[in-house]
């Protein structure tokens, strides 16, 4: 599971389907008892993003497909009980692994 920060990076292979979860509760507002509420997910050039889903402390992304030596963008913007805005970047570069 991911720590809270402004920006992330990670792999994967073309034909993977994987998710990646960011648990959210270093955020200040988290601490101070809030709750994430919503998310909206965006995704540039093209989104590999199948679904995504949040829970009170933490969000999850599920990626599918992209293309060998891209990479992709994905920013979730996340919206607290305190009506506090947050946002976690996610940088996902695809790579085909070489068969041995």
């Amino acid at each position: 599971m991911l720590e809270p920060n402004a920006l992330f990076y990670t792999a994967k292979q073309p034909a993977e389907e994987t998710s990646v979860r960011v648990d959210c509760t270093g955020f200040r507002e988290i601490t101070s008892g809030e709750t994430i509420t919503g998310i909206t997910v965006t995704c540039t050039p093209t989104s590999i993003v199948k679904s995504y889903s949040f829970t009170t402390t933490t969000i999850s992304i599920r990626l599918q497909a992209g293309t060998d030596g891209q990479q992709y963008h994905i920013t979730a913007l996340l919206t607290t009980s305190g009506g506090h805005k947050r946002e976690v970047d996610l940088m996902v570069r695809i790579t085909e692994m070489p068969e041995s």
